[in-house]
């Protein structure tokens, strides 16, 4: 395997990994909103039962209202001050789409942290000091506008827009707290046929194989043959440019051309690397994708699992 596109390959990597470092560092605040719960509640409820109604200030449920229970969580590097807040954090809904009530229901801390709904569409929450690993959980009540009847969950998470303006941090990240599951004998078993193969290629290079090729006698350029299946052999220049149609009788009988035994590292050290070498270059690439899925999956797992027992230990 040629070491210097090895390196090429750890190079790339290694820039995209110091860009999100960057990226990280210029923006070290970070706030997740995550859904604990979303429920249709005429659809869960009302509908199973005849002689069961609910009401939301005097007015029966209808098909369109939704409760909602989330949380954000400073996910950041840096605590949140109330200095830093350019524009208190948006909850905003598209048209036709209304918010009916709304309120904060646990927090790490409830200094100073509120939300109010502005007009149908925006909610503001005012967070406060907001310090590094601290939630506040809320729970919303809303009317939703779902033509295409979909889940409204999903119909939610498309729909909803989130914004503030807050030094040194970046745009609201929407989390889901599943675990991503990669099994382990899989992934293990794919990174063992990708060393073989690998491995197997790069013998192939080293062991430094003879082929058959010819000689131009009246020219003594060495050319490489294409054999047809009508008998037909097209010629071409190794090193040189050369080309010649000829039989495979002649080829043989004429005397013009001269069977020479080439080592394949004699006929073009570069072609070899390119072509040899690209089987081996492909499975050691998939080996290091393989190990750096399985390492971005434990790592999100273990940051879900932190998460989920911030917003669940309070």
């Amino acid at each position: 395997m040629n070491t210097s596109l090895i390196f090429g390959i750890l190079g790339i990597g290694l820039t995209v990994l110091s860009i999100i470092l960057f990226k990280r560092k210029r923006y070290p605040g970070e706030i997740s909103f995550i859904v604990q719960e979303c429920i249709d509640l005429f659809d869960s409820i009302v509908q199973n039962f005849n002689s069961i109604s609910i009401k939301f200030k005097n007015r029966n449920i209808n098909k369109d209202v939704v409760y909602l229970k989330g949380s954000f969580i400073n996910t950041g590097d840096i605590d949140i001050r109330t200095d830093m807040v350019e524009e208190n954090l948006l909850i905003t809904l598209p048209e036709k789409f209304k918010w009916l009530d709304a309120k904060i229901t646990n927090s790490s801390s409830y200094t100073n942290k509120s939300l109010k709904i502005i007009d149908n569409r925006k909610l503001e929450f005012e967070l406060g000091l907001f310090k590094k690993n601290e939630f506040i959980q809320f729970e919303l009540i809303l009317e939703i506008h779902n033509e295409q009847r979909i889940s409204s969950t999903k119909l939610l998470e498309n729909s909803i827009k989130l914004h503030h303006r807050i030094a040194d941090t970046k745009k609201v990240i929407k989390r889901e707290l599943t675990e991503n599951k990669l099994d382990l004998k899989v992934a293990l078993s794919m990174i063992a046929v990708f060393l073989l193969i690998s491995m197997l290629s790069f013998l192939n290079i080293d062991s430094d194989p003879t082929v058959l090729r010819f000689t131009d006698v009246s020219t003594n350029i060495d050319v490489s043959p294409t054999y047809y299946s009508d008998g037909a052999v097209k010629l071409k220049g190794i090193e040189s440019k050369f080309e010649d149609d000829t039989t495979i009788e002649e080829l043989l009988c004429s005397g013009k051309y001269k069977p020479k035994i080439f080592k394949l590292s004699e006929i073009s050290k570069i072609r070899s690397i390119l072509t040899m070498s690209r089987l081996s270059i492909l499975s050691f690439g998939g080996v290091i994708v393989m190990i750096i899925m399985m390492v971005i999956i434990a790592y999100e797992n273990k940051k879900n699992i932190r998460l989920r027992k911030i917003i669940t230990d309070k």
